[in-house]
Parts: C-alpha cells; sequence; structure tokens
C-alpha cells in the first residue's frame, strides 16, 4: 500500500469490475479515467479489427 492509499484508504475506492459487469450500468468514460487514476494507470480505448471465425 502506497502512502497515498492509506491516506484515501482502500475501502473508498470502487469496485469497477462490479458495476462493467452489470448490464444494468455501463460507467462514463469520465468514470473509467478516475478508476485508472486510482490504480496509476491510463486509460486507453481503441478499435481493432474484429478476427475471422475459424469453422
Amino acid at each position: 500500500m502506497t502512502a497515498e492509499q492509506g491516506e484515501r484508504g482502500v475501502s473508498s475506492l470502487p469496485r469497477p469490475c462490479t458495476s462493467i459487469g452489470s448490464r444494468k450500468h455501463a460507467p462514463s468514460l469520465a468514470t473509467l479515467r478516475k478508476y485508472a487514476d486510482a490504480c496509476g494507470q491510463r486509460l486507453v480505448i481503441r478499435f481493432e479489427p474484429k478476427q475471422e471465425r475459424v469453422v
């Protein structure tokens, strides 16, 4: 745990996996940016081509 995490407490961080997996709620880009920032990460969103399915 870093000093910064100790100041705000681990319990104050949201649980993004719970809300992202729910079809009832889709977090906004601003919320995803906050999640990434809280984890010391950056948010990257990109489009990639679909892979061809082999039948």
